[in-house]
């Protein structure tokens, strides 16, 4: 219960969400409570499978966890939400052993923190030694959960001064990767674009969208900007009914555009027409 009132706490003293900045701020905070959460999940769980129930606890109830470290992110915090991550992954792997014994995923585990902890990366900024630190963690999690943390390294590894990243944002490249695509890379770019876009970044957010062929997000963006003739000229690179669907909702918002959006919504229906046909029902 101590724990519980520590974390809403924890919540509520840090000032109202603002539109993140590329300036990083470092909240002092007590990640006690979130190690003693995920420590106290963890055993529950392993109780829970000792009595024979079915289910899985910590699939229901970690993401709930891990999403009070992401209302740092997205504050611009990433190294408070580093710390509290971090204090969960330590406790998870602590703790892992005896329900490994029970048939319990740590990929599965991972796979929650992964894309978390990616985003905190991003949105951190780094002293000297930090990364190296960071990194070391990651390689001891992977070994003791039997998971991976691929889209965090990764994000470790590149951050946002990498050279070819810096040219696809300025829209200089579409080469990210060329021919090391990890593991996970759209991910990835999906988790950037969203810093972008609370960021303000948004011919950034297209540069990299477009590099990476992430296209809903890309012709949303467009749409969101009043940029309709380049929707429309980029209209025939929709290939499946939820794209179009996206974004003929994105240029319905813009609260005039009802013939382009019909359109679109027409191109979906006769994408998912040919897909009907294709499969013979």
């Amino acid at each position: 219960m101590l724990d519980d009132i520590e974390l809403f706490v924890n919540l509520i003293a840090q000032p109202a969400p603002q539109p993140a900045s590329r300036t990083q701020r470092r909240t002092a905070i007590n990640v006690q409570p979130y190690r003693s959460q995920a420590k106290q999940l963890m055993r529950e769980t392993l109780g829970y499978w000792e009595e024979g129930w079915e289910g899985d606890p910590i699939e229901e109830e970690l993401p709930d966890l891990l999403a009070q470290a992401e209302v740092f992110s997205e504050r611009g915090e990433g190294n408070t939400a580093i710390a509290i991550l971090t204090a969960i992954a330590q406790a998870c792997a602590e703790e892992w052993d005896e329900i490994a014994e029970y048939g319990g995923s740590g990929e599965d585990v991972a796979s929650l923190i992964d894309p978390v902890l990616t985003e905190a990366i991003l949105c951190a900024e780094f002293q000297p030694g930090e990364e190296i630190d960071l990194q070391i963690n990651l390689e001891d999690w992977e070994e003791r959960l039997d998971g991976s943390f691929n889209l965090s390294s990764a994000a470790l590894r590149q951050g946002w001064e990498d050279a070819a990243l810096q040219a696809v944002l300025r829209g200089e490249s579409t080469q990210l990767w060329e021919d090391n695509l990890p593991e996970g890379a759209d991910r990835l770019a999906r988790i950037r674009l969203s810093i972008l876009d609370r960021q303000g970044r948004q011919e950034e957010y297209l540069n990299l969208a477009r590099a990476e062929g992430i296209l809903p997000e890309y012709l949303t963006m467009l749409a969101g900007l009043g940029r309709i003739e380049e929707v429309m000229a980029n209209r025939r690179q929709i290939t499946s009914v939820d794209q179009a669907l996206a974004v003929a909702r994105a240029l319905r918002g813009t609260g005039v555009q009802l013939g382009e959006a019909l359109e679109i919504a027409q191109l979906g229906t006769d994408v998912a027409r040919s897909e009907l046909f294709s499969s013979g029902r």
